[in-house]
């Protein structure tokens, strides 16, 4: 009978887990945001990076719409369920910005 190390099972889980922030991801999202202000942005993961975290500014109701549903469409691609997620914060009274907040990568 075969025993599994602990180090191998270790990186099966790494090689099955999560996704890459690999190019084919960030032009994906540049092309919904390359009009936006960055405010923000976070990659991190060792060896590979597995984890983004990107704030932007922008203005308007409607430019703000469209560019979520840009973004939703992109990473919806990626199949990553709730590792997934974008949330906007309204900023002034009344509202005149839009802070959106992007994160991939469960942590």
């Amino acid at each position: 009978m075969s025993e599994i190390r602990g180090s191998d099972l270790l990186r099966t889980k790494w090689e099955k887990g999560g996704f890459l922030v690999n190019e084919d991801l960030l032009k994906k999202l540049i092309s919904a945001t390359a009009d936006l202000v960055i405010d923000d942005i976070l990659v991190k993961g060792q060896p590979k990076p597995d984890f983004l975290h990107a704030s932007f500014t922008i203005d308007g109701d409607e430019r703000c719409g469209t560019t979520v549903r840009k973004i939703l469409q992109q990473i919806n691609k990626l199949g990553l369920g709730r590792a997934g997620r974008v949330v906007v914060f309204p900023k002034g009274v009344p509202v005149d910005k839009y802070t959106i907040e992007l994160q991939l990568g469960g942590h």
